[in-house]
């Protein structure tokens, strides 16, 4: 996502509008969980209660811990009237399942606290939200982080069932190893400019390229890496429009007959 940001016109204009957007998935429940606290702290008034909205994600990559955080954070210290916006919530919990990371070769899940404004004038709420902070830190992984800290980077945790299609197979095992990532864009356009001019003769007839199925898996999967890098990169295809001088280049790096640009040059023609 934040290479595409970066690849944009604006990117900070961007930036804002698509924080925004993930941020309603957060702000909804937090606005609904402000009403129902406030109303039950009403019906049952009571000097010891602390009330905690907590967050739970099972499934969307994009809900990071550093995201989520952000935006609560901003949300629970903003105003209406010269009052707190979300005055019912006294702390709110975020765990996911979708992020961790690795702490002494042991797999570590986050969770995320943000307090709200009420524990600036009642100190003890901080404490009873830190408690569970902090036994959750001790279970997890035995380290505890404290606010300015800087905790691990977490890295998203991708559902791979036992059976998946091929190129869903092909996807994850080129997220654990992106070797494409290192090289530069002009390297990227040459090696996009060899796969399509083989790839373009894979499924013809009578062409002066002849290929196994095997190596046809092989060129299939090498551009399906290709183009999971350039999505990475934000990299759209249009930098890479067909030209033929370069695909003379690409079939003189591969090795290829000499005829096979001719014979593509003609398919464009006729």
């Amino acid at each position: 996502m934040q290479s595409f940001i970066d690849n944009t016109h604006d990117p900070e204009t961007v930036g804002q509008q698509v924080m925004e957007r993930v941020g309603r998935g957060i702000l909804n429940p937090l606005k609904k969980a402000n009403r129902q606290l406030k109303a039950h702290a009403k019906a049952f008034p009571r000097k010891s209660q602390v009330r905690v909205l907590i967050l739970v994600n099972e499934d969307h990559e994009i809900y990071d811990p550093e995201t989520v955080a952000y935006v609560l954070w901003h949300a629970v210290r903003s105003k209406r009237g010269g009052k707190p916006s979300f005055s019912g919530v006294d702390g709110v919990i975020y765990f996911t399942e979708r992020h961790a990371t690795v702490i002494e070769d042991k797999v570590t899940f986050p969770i995320t606290l943000v307090e709200g404004p009420s524990v600036y004038t009642d100190q003890w709420k901080s404490d009873v939200l830190s408690i569970i902070q902090h036994r959750w830190g001790l279970w997890s992984s035995g380290h505890y982080f404290e606010a300015g800290d800087h905790p691990p980077d977490y890295t998203t945790i991708d559902h791979i069932p036992e059976s998946a299609p091929r190129h869903e197979r092909w996807r994850t095992e080129y997220k654990r190893n992106p070797y494409l990532a290192e090289l530069s864009k002009a390297d990227l356009r040459d090696r996009f400019d060899e796969v399509t001019l083989v790839t373009s003769l894979m499924f013809l007839k009578n062409t002066p390229l002849e290929l196994s199925q095997d190596e046809k898996t092989l060129w299939i999967r090498r551009f399906g890496d290709l183009t999971e890098e350039m999505g990475r990169q934000a990299i759209p295809i249009t930098d890479f429009d067909y030209d033929p001088q370069r695909a003379y280049a690409a079939a003189n790096r591969l090795g290829l007959p000499s005829g096979v640009v001719e014979f593509i040059e003609g398919l464009r023609a006729s």
